[in-house]
C-alpha cells in the first residue's frame, strides 16, 4: 500500500492560486472587444475570439471550482484532524490522571 501524505498549506495554497487565475481570466474577458474591424478577415477574426473568449470563460469556471474544492478539501481535513485529536484527547485524559 502506498501512503498518501498531503501538505494543507500547499493545498490551500494552490487553491488559492486557482481562485485567482479564475479572477484574472475573468477580468481580461470584460477587455475582449465586442466587435472586430479586419476588413475581409473580420467574420473569421470575430469567429477566433469567441472561440477564445468561450475557452477561456471554461478554464475560469474550471479553476474557480477546483479553488474551491481545494479549500474544501483542506478545511474538512482540519476538521477531521481536530475531531480525531479531542476523541484522543479525551480517551487518553483517564490515563494522564494516573500518572
Amino acid at each position: 500500500m502506498r501512503e498518501l501524505q498531503m501538505d494543507l498549506e500547499v493545498i490551500e495554497h494552490l487553491g488559492r492560486r486557482h481562485t485567482m487565475a479564475a479572477e484574472d481570466l475573468e477580468e481580461a474577458l470584460t477587455s475582449m472587444p465586442t466587435s472586430v474591424d479586419g476588413g475581409v478577415a473580420s467574420a473569421i477574426i470575430a469567429t477566433i475570439i469567441s472561440h477564445l473568449a468561450t475557452g477561456a470563460g471554461d478554464l475560469a469556471t474550471t479553476s474557480r471550482l477546483m479553488g474551491a474544492a481545494l479549500a474544501d478539501s483542506v478545511a474538512d481535513s482540519r476538521r477531521t484532524d481536530a475531531s480525531i485529536a479531542s476523541t484522543f484527547g479525551a480517551a487518553l485524559a483517564p490515563l494522564e490522571d494516573q500518572r
